[in-house]
């Protein structure tokens, strides 16, 4: 992601995750805020990404990347 300080990221398909990523589908809290999240096989549907802060951060970015299958 980019920035400073620690945040969580949660995705869900068809519908956006809850605050704490408890019915997330794919979750990354790795420390800091460099998160990364693979959906293996990705169904046809809209995923919903939330990032929570677990601490103060600031200057966030967020980069997303669709390969098709060959």
């Amino acid at each position: 992601m980019g920035g400073t300080g620690d945040v969580a990221m949660y995705v869900k398909a068809g519908a956006v995750p809850v605050a704490d990523g408890s019915d997330a589908d794919f979750t990354s809290n790795r420390p800091g805020n460099t998160e990364l999240v693979s959906v293996p096989r990705p169904a046809a549907t809209t995923y919903y990404v939330r990032v929570v802060g677990v601490m103060k951060f600031s200057g966030l970015s967020m980069l997303a990347v669709y390969t098709a299958p060959r």
